[in-house]
């Protein structure tokens, strides 16, 4: 079943999902979100040309698909208040100083694994990897 928005049809997750795989399965890896957006997009317009989906919203689906990592490179920025892959809350990373100071040093979400050290919190580019293909690769 599809939800519909105006003239445009929202995919259900598991569709999306099976679609990113099915790309990723080609591409093996994608150095843009951007790029991955259009490439899904494409290949869901082929089912139905009102099919599309936002960035954020392929972005969390990519973040819950299995063999699909999402690596995030960052840039200095001010502390984002949640995470920027997954919107989930960031745990600060502490450690204690020199002087025994207890002291943050980046972030962390435990649900997707996006780390933040120092001044570099926010995101700059996402790198999505198909690691299936990486398995088959090691085994030859």
């Amino acid at each position: 079943m599809k939800m519909q928005h105006g003239d445009r049809k929202i995919a259900k997750d598991e569709v999306i999902s099976f679609v990113l795989k099915e790309v990723m399965k080609e591409k093996v890896v994608v150095e843009s979100q951007s790029e991955l957006v259009f490439l899904v997009n494409r290949r869901l317009s082929k089912a139905d040309n009102a099919y599309s989906v936002s960035a954020q919203r392929l972005r969390m689906i990519a973040v819950k698909t299995p063999y699909i990592r999402v690596t995030v490179e960052t840039r200095e920025g001010k502390q984002p208040e949640k995470c920027p892959v997954c919107l989930h809350a960031l745990k600060k990373r502490k450690m204690k100083n020199l002087r025994g100071k207890r002291i943050v040093y980046g972030y962390i979400c435990l649900r997707c694994g996006f780390k933040a050290e120092g001044t570099s919190t926010l995101p700059r580019k996402y790198v999505f990897t198909y690691l299936h293909a990486e398995k088959r690769k090691s085994h030859k």
